[in-house]
């Protein structure tokens, strides 16, 4: 007989799978679920979230190989073609995969020049920064029981005084939204249902080199990303399952399902593009190696990927994670007889 717990999972559970409407998956968690350490959920985020801005005639960023640059310098719009096909990770705007249920950014910033403006780049400059934020504190201002990690993995041309602006911006634009860093320095005591009931709904990382002193922006350690950088896919499951059997269950963590193609490798393949020859390749492959995986202490925590939504019927990225929350609930009927432990923490405890 199911308890009370159990009973309102499995009811979310059937009532998800049959659903392509994931706007506001964490508000319709079961209570139960809610009250798990946000780093042990399973949350869907994109890779490179930010490079659906860049376009065929953007100019090539500072975070592009060597070669790239000098390319550019010398053939600028002839190059910016072929590059484009390799730098493009996303091709839904923010607002877009937040409605699909993307609750996780990974994010890279730099100065353009000459302008001075701070700008999205992966490879080439997308846009900036200003209004994907906008979209994304306007989507959590109408969906109040939604969060999102907001993670800057990466800052290109920066100085000191870029920095400042940069947090002053973040933190005066997402003010109040944004979850302090627990002070005991242990993510597991930060869940779903205490973030909601202080009106916390941005987790942002903020991976600087720099010490931060505001507990707002969160440093690298708290929420390791540890990137396979293979374009082969056994070689990235093997590095997932070492990552995940090793995973501290007292900080978040990123499971990066993504082939990075190497300056040879695209050389090789002059003709394709990232998505024919990386992203769908890798995503086929790894739907089903996700169905088999499991949240928790020990389990998957954020799952990012290229071209999340590239094939729907074949790659149901989204709702493939999402449900793999039921298994945070100890219920062989639900899980198919895995035993997974975690610890339900008090919804009012304070990090």
């Amino acid at each position: 007989m199911l308890n009370i717990a159990e009973s309102d999972v499995f009811k979310w559970y059937e009532s998800m799978k049959s659903s392509n409407n994931f706007e506001r998956w964490m508000g319709d968690l079961p209570d139960s679920l809610k009250c798990i350490p946000i780093n042990h959920l399973a949350i869907p985020g994109t890779h490179d979230s930010m490079s659906c801005g860049i376009s065929r005639s953007s100019g090539i960023s500072p975070d592009s190989t060597a070669v790239v640059k000098a390319l550019g310098k010398l053939f600028g719009p002839v190059v910016r073609p072929f590059v484009f096909k390799w730098c493009v990770t996303q091709h839904r705007t923010a607002e877009e995969q937040l409605l699909s249920g993307i609750r996780y950014f990974d994010l890279r910033i730099a100065v353009h020049k000459p302008s001075g403006t701070l700008q999205f780049v992966h490879g080439m400059y997308a846009e900036e920064i200003i209004h994907p934020f906008s979209v994304i504190k306007n989507f959590l201002s109408s969906h109040e029981q939604e969060i999102v990690v907001l993670d800057i993995q990466h800052f290109y041309d920066f100085t000191s005084i870029y920095h400042k602006q940069l947090q002053n911006f973040l933190l005066d634009h997402f003010g109040n939204m944004l979850c302090p860093l627990p002070k005991c320095g242990d993510v597991s005591n930060i869940s779903l249902r205490w973030m909601t009931d202080n009106g916390y709904q941005v987790i942002l990382i903020y991976r600087s080199p720099t010490d931060n002193e505001d507990l707002r922006l969160w440093p690298s350690k708290f929420w390791p990303t540890p990137w396979p950088q293979t374009t082969s896919v056994q070689n990235m499951i093997s590095f997932l399952k070492r990552g995940l059997a090793h995973r501290s269950s007292f900080t978040g963590y990123v499971t990066q399902c993504v082939l990075t193609p190497t300056p040879w490798f695209v050389v090789q393949h002059p003709l394709s593009n990232l998505l024919n020859r990386c992203a769908a390749p890798c995503n086929y492959a790894i739907i089903s190696w996700l169905e088999q995986q499991h949240p928790g202490g020990k389990g998957v925590n954020v799952v990012i990927t290229d071209y999340f939504d590239f094939d729907p019927s074949k790659f149901p990225f989204v709702k493939t994670v999402v449900l793999l929350n039921r298994k945070l609930v100890h219920n062989k009927t639900i899980q198919g007889g895995n035993d997974i432990d975690f610890m339900f923490v008090d919804a009012y405890s304070q990090p």
